[in-house]
């Protein structure tokens, strides 16, 4: 069974871009492997649980 992971926020620990990504699926695809700024090669991964992350997941799974 498929369980969506929802909002996520990728972050560079070398200089700190950071980018939310909404996945409808548990396969992280479309997520770089390396920053886009800096050519970091390891970018942190982690659940994004703001209020405004929160209603958007919701969203998305009302209107799917």
């Amino acid at each position: 069974m498929v369980m969506p992971l929802g909002n996520i926020k990728v972050i560079c620990p070398g200089c700190k871009w950071e980018k939310g990504y909404y996945l409808s699926s548990d396969v992280m695809i479309g997520i770089p492997q390396s920053c886009p700024e800096c050519g970091h090669p390891k970018l942190n991964v982690s659940k994004n649980n703001s209020m405004l992350a929160t209603a958007h997941s919701t969203l998305m799974k009302l209107f799917r």
